[in-house]
């Protein structure tokens, strides 16, 4: 089943996205964590972070047995499978732009190691989002994981926003923007991790950023779940 490979393979896209965050909190190369992918701490001056994502229901859609790859339910569909969101709060507007620095600086060396042959990576300036943004576009036609994706990320004020959407079309793309649009929206001094709920339902705090799940954008889709990426939750072990 080609298509449920290729959708799998977005999937996974978007949860390295999502870690990507931690991935740049690094002040050099010669001062790396043993693994950055857990270590937001070396972002200087980070309070807390969330993350939240949306995907198509792939339970609902495993339960279908095709008969035939002409019958895969993956098989004919387009449009967004994915879409996903970090909020990080910093002390200070400061601390805040220089992990956005640290993404501009390694973002594209970073996103390109996880490219498989043949995908293409572009880096773009935004304008009009925040204080300062910027988005990474990569598109891929492999048979099997091809799709595009759009890292978009945003520095306002002490907070730092990644929106991130995988699709099956560059104009999927767009609602990347449109997420980061609503997070900008929302943004009123929120702070902390509110009233956690693994299931998608956290409430208050950073939490509150993030777009209602009724929004048009999230058609088809249903809520992954929650992540409280920093500070790392009480009880959770290394490994964990």
């Amino acid at each position: 089943m080609v298509a449920f490979r290729r959708i799998a393979g977005l999937f996974l896209a978007l949860l390295l996205g999502l870690s990507i965050v931690p991935a740049f909190a690094q002040d050099s190369e010669d001062d790396l964590s043993e693994d950055p992918l857990e270590d937001l701490s070396q972002f200087e001056g980070i309070e807390y972070g969330v993350s939240r994502s949306w995907s198509i229901d792939f339970s609902a859609m495993m339960e279908m047995t095709p008969v035939s790859d002409d019958e895969d339910p993956f098989a004919s569909m387009t449009g967004i499978f994915l879409i996903g969101g970090v909020v990080l709060e910093f002390e200070g507007d400061d601390n805040a732009e220089s992990a956005f620095d640290l993404f501009d600086e390694h973002g594209e060396e970073s996103l390109s190691a996880d490219l498989e042959e043949g995908a293409t990576l572009e880096k773009d300036e935004v304008d009009a989002l925040g204080d300062q943004a910027l988005a990474f576009v990569a598109i891929s036609e492999d048979e099997e994981f091809g799709g595009t994706f759009r890292y978009l990320i945003i520095r306002d004020g002490e907070y730092l926003l990644v929106s991130i959407v995988a699709g099956t079309t560059e104009e999927d793309m767009a609602v990347a923007d449109e997420f980061a649009e609503a997070m900008l929206d929302n943004l009123d001094g929120q702070s902390g991790v509110g009233e956690f709920s693994e299931d998608g339902t956290s409430s208050d705090g950073l939490w509150d950023v993030f777009p209602s799940g009724d929004e048009d954008m999230f058609e088809g889709l249903v809520p992954v779940g929650d992540e409280i990426i920093y500070p790392e939750p009480e009880g959770e072990d290394e490994e964990s």
